[in-house]
Formats: C-alpha cells, structure tokens, sequence
C-alpha cells in the first residue's frame, strides 16, 4: 500500500477533526470531561488515529480499483474528494460516539440534581434531559459539516504538497512505471535553481526575524544583541554549508529525483514568509503595538 499517502493523509484529518471535537465538547460536552482541552486533543486524535488509517485505506483501494494505478486530472479530484468523505465518515463516528457518551454522563448528573430536589418540588428531569439529547444531536449535525469542510481543506493542501499528485499504488509500482516511461530522467537545472530559490528564503525569513529583535536586545542588553549576532551568522553559515552538501552530491543524484511542479516551491516561499511573519510579529517590538490603533479604555460601571 502507498503508505506514503496514507499516512500524511491520515494524520491531518485526525488531528485536524481531533480538534473540532475537542472544542464542540467543550462547548456543549459534559463538564467533567472538558478539563485539559490540549491533552485531551493530543490523546484522543492520537487514540483515533488507527480509525482514519482505515477509511484512507479503503477510499485510496477504491479508487484503485474505479480509475486504475495512473491517476489523471479528473480522477485525481475524485480520489481526493473520496478520501476527505471517508476521512469525515470516520470522524463522524467517533463525534457520535463521543457525544453519546457525553449524554450518558450529563444525563446522570441531572439525575443526581433531581434526587436532590424537595419531595414537592416539580421534577424538570425529563425535560432537561431531552434538550441536553437534544443539544448533543445538533452538535453532531454542525460537526459534520464542519469536518467535511476541514477535511476537504486538509486533503487538499497535502495533495497541493506533494506536487499535485496522489499515489495510490506502492513505491516499488510506481519507480517501474517511472522507468518504463522515462521519467527517471530530466535536466536538473529546475531543481537546482529550486533549492537556491528555497534556501534564499529561509535565510532571509531568519535575518528579518534576528534583526528585528536586535534593537531591543541592544537596550537592554548587549550581551544578549551579540549572542543573537552570533546566533544569525551560525545560521547562515550552516545553512550555506547545507546547500552545498546538497549541491555537491552531483548531477546523478540529482537526476534521480522526481522534478517538482512549480507551486510547490511557491508553497515553500510562502510558509518561510508566513513563518517569517510570525517571528516578527511575536518578537514583541513596541513599534508593532501602534499598528492597531490607540489602544480602546472600557468603563466598567456597576447597577444598584
């Protein structure tokens, strides 16, 4: 199986729906279980894991079978759309699990707050159980389309990842249809002036983010502007000596690796710029303060 598909595919959809079930039970889930929202996302969607690697399985054997081993441009947007629809499946199923068990226990303790009552007060236990039911089955109707639309997402951006292919066949199928039809070849001049392109954008989302904390590492302190200095130019230096590890490996090498479509490697500039962007705007540097706008004063006021 082409686990280099399932799996990549797999993990998004899990931790990604991992994480509207953790916020829908926050929100309407029974309060005991609404403690350590961020380890109870990081165990669950680790827990479930297993579940999505089934519904991937099963949509990319489909998909084998339906449209063959070579995926085209049409066939590639179904077996694409089959694995986010398999993947929310699977998360559907496990958020109406999840929401049942929520049930279960918030219908006890409405039992245990109705037993407290008086013997004349009016027991409101069967009403208040049919909106908590209720307010579980709504949840799990907004979940779904809020898992659709995020698996789509999520299948999308890896697909877009791996240079607008989706491999449904294993890798040894995959290289002998490569050699059988010459693709093992091509000139690695796009590559290679791919790999600068990326590499220029990682050096420059780091020098942007260094020098915009050197001026307030310099007020303060200068010992810690020079180790940031030096920080940089450590960067810099092990960065080109990377690029040059990978250059000097030869041409050879560089032939037998599949060519890259164009948006991947605008995708890459993109996430150093974004990433860039948020070391920036993280550093805490007061003149990033005035981009909002003078700060609002909120008057509290108190009735009597």
């Amino acid at each position: 199986m082409p686990w280099l598909s399932v799996l990549p595919l797999s993990l998004v959809m899990a931790y990604g729906d991992g994480f509207w079930l953790t916020s829908l039970r926050g929100a309407v889930g029974a309060i005991e279980r609404t403690q350590s929202p961020f380890a109870s996302w990081l165990r669950e969607s680790t827990m479930v894991l297993p579940v999505f690697v089934f519904a991937v399985l099963g949509a990319l054997t489909l998909a084998l079978r339906w449209f063959g081993p070579v995926l085209r441009a049409t066939t590639l947007a179904a077996t694409a759309l089959m694995v986010a629809v398999a993947g929310t499946m699977a998360g559907l199923a496990v958020l109406a699990a999840d929401a049942a068990y929520d049930y279960h226990l918030q219908a006890g303790q409405l039992q245990r707050m109705d037993m407290k009552r008086g013997a004349g007060a009016v027991s409101l236990l069967t009403r208040q159980q049919q909106a908590s039911l209720g307010l579980q089955v709504h949840s799990v109707s907004y979940g779904a389309g809020m898992l659709l639309v995020t698996n789509l997402v999520l299948v999308g951006w890896v697909v877009a990842l791996r240079g607008g292919r989706l491999d449904v066949t294993s890798g040894r199928q995959r290289g002998a249809r490569r050699l059988a039809a010459g693709l093992a070849g091509g000139s690695p001049t796009g590559r290679v002036d791919g790999l600068r392109g990326l590499l220029a954008a990682g050096l420059i989302g780091s020098a942007l983010i260094h020098a915009a904390v050197l001026p307030e590492h310099l007020a303060e302190w200068v010992a810690a502007a020079a180790f940031f200095i030096a920080l940089a130019a450590a960067e810099l230096a092990v960065a080109a000596l990377l690029a040059a590890v990978v250059l000097l490996r030869g041409e050879s090498w560089l032939r037998r690796r599949p060519p890259l479509s164009a948006h991947v490697g605008r995708l890459a500039v993109v996430a150093v710029i974004a990433v860039s962007a948020i070391g920036i705007g993280g550093s805490g540097l007061a003149w990033l303060d005035g981009l909002g706008g003078a700060p609002t004063q909120v008057v509290m006021t108190t009735s009597r």
